[in-house]
């Protein structure tokens, strides 16, 4: 009995998911998105929700670089505040953030907490 219980209550995975408090995100708009368009976006998604309590500015990444193939998408990445001024861990204010961000037309944004120790370098959707 107290193994089925375990079983249910321990987390799940190769690592347990850290709170070092960086969340960081892709963006991905449509092909045929204008550079301009994809950057007003983005920036206007990260920012509405940038001064609700524990996240920071974000900083954005935009259109082709080294890790970006193409022009619609994007790299994001939250600096949050330190844990005791936003009493929330970073799955939750993602959780908050993507309930919000689902809303912004145009636009999908893929976000996850920043591990110390991390096996695949892709954001989950």
């Amino acid at each position: 009995m107290l193994a089925i219980y375990f079983y249910v209550v321990i987390p799940k995975g190769l690592f347990p998911i850290q709170d070092v408090g960086i969340i960081q995100g892709i963006s991905q708009a449509p092909e045929s998105i204008s550079f301009p368009r994809h950057v007003a976006q983005t920036t206007g998604a990260c920012k509405s929700h940038s001064s609700r309590p524990g996240s920071c500015e974000p900083v954005l990444f935009i259109g082709v670089d080294g890790t970006n193939a193409t022009l619609n998408s994007g790299r994001i990445q939250i600096n949050l505040r330190p844990f005791a001024e936003r009493h929330v861990d970073a799955p939750a204010v993602i959780d908050r953030l993507k309930s919000k961000l689902q809303k912004v037309e145009g636009i999908h944004l893929y976000l996850q907490p920043v591990q110390d120790l991390t096996v695949d370098d892709r954001a989950q959707p």
